[in-house]
């Protein structure tokens, strides 16, 4: 890892200088065919009138296949990174922007137009169909998350167009059995979601907060003392996180060009430098050693090390918080 103090973003760690590290491209990502011909209705809302992708929802199977979704062109992608090419699984209309795979080979799609699909397999042709749209009688404000839980449990964030002005948004879960229960409303803007299991920890990116929320589960689901546990500035706000093999956090932080990884106790530890200010996603290879971050304005697949241990202080790894 080619880490140089002198080449760091702005911070401190501790009152020295945070070590940064450029990253690597792995793959550029084909546009979307349909961008030939016009823009999309995503596109035209976020004002991106020449968009060929919009890269999220980074994510890589147990067999280490990797995964990610356009949320501009409503695709489905596999990325094939020793050749650097890209496969389009599913292609529908829809605003993908969360992906979390299924023990079935299928995977759930968080839609912001549409709430939770259901992708049947991870496979050329795969299709997508509806699975919940509404909790009560009420439709999503605009989904942007989901991750499945060891049980099978979903949890997805509702973000919408909520923000400190209208502190909105929401996070649900949804178990096995088809039970749909709101876990913490009041959110300027949910973004990717993180779960620890074994701390019974649920992690947030709250884009409109520049922060990451701390939200400690009982086993019955409900939440207690959630709390801001990281501070952001700069650039637009948190989006993707990732959790590290030993508890700590990798952070995206859009509109900065940069990935952060944080120790266990929240402490900062490195920054991966992106080509583009728009890194949406990350995750972690197969072995456990190499980040993958997706970063939309260039449409690639970087990487980076891991160090060694990211862990913290042994304070860290009890479960929940006082």
């Amino acid at each position: 890892m080619n880490a140089s103090p002198s080449a760091a973003p702005a911070g401190l760690l501790l009152g020295g200088p945070l070590p940064s590290t450029a990253t690597s491209v792995l793959a550029r990502v084909a546009p979307a065919p349909q961008a030939a011909g016009g823009t999309s209705a995503w596109a035209q809302l976020q004002q991106r009138p020449h968009c060929d992708s919009f890269l999220e929802g980074l994510t890589v199977a147990p067999d280490g296949r990797v995964f990610a979704l356009d949320l501009a062109w409503g695709r489905v992608l596999e990325l094939l990174l020793e050749s650097g090419e890209t496969r389009t699984l599913a292609h529908y209309d829809g605003q993908p922007n969360g992906l979390a795979l299924t023990p079935d080979g299928g995977a759930v799609i968080a839609d912001f137009e549409h709430g939770l699909m259901r992708l049947d397999r991870l496979a050329a042709g795969a299709s997508v169909t509806p699975l919940l749209a509404r909790y009560a009688m009420n439709r999503f404000d605009g989904l942007n998350d989901v991750l499945v839980a060891g049980d099978g449990t979903l949890y997805f964030g509702d973000q919408g167009g909520s923000g400190l002005h209208a502190p909105s948004g929401r996070i649900y879960r949804r178990t096995p059995a088809g039970d749909l229960q709101l876990v913490v409303d009041g959110i300027p803007s949910p973004n990717a979601l993180a779960l620890d299991e074994r701390r019974g920890l649920l992690f947030a990116a709250v884009t409109r907060d520049n922060a990451i929320w701390r939200i400690p589960l009982r086993p019955d689901g409900t939440v207690a003392k959630v709390s801001r546990f990281i501070q952001l500035s700069g650039g637009m706000g948190p989006d993707g996180i990732a959790l590290t093999p030993d508890g700590g956090l990798l952070v995206t932080h859009l509109g900065l060009g940069v990935v952060w990884l944080f120790d266990a106790l929240g402490l900062p530890v490195l920054a991966y430098r992106c080509p583009g200010p728009d890194p949406t996603s990350v995750a972690l290879d197969r072995s456990g050693t190499r980040v993958l971050i997706a970063e939309a304005a260039t449409g690639t697949i970087l990487a980076g090390a891991l160090p060694a241990s990211t862990s913290g202080s042994s304070r860290s790894q009890t479960k929940g918080t006082p």
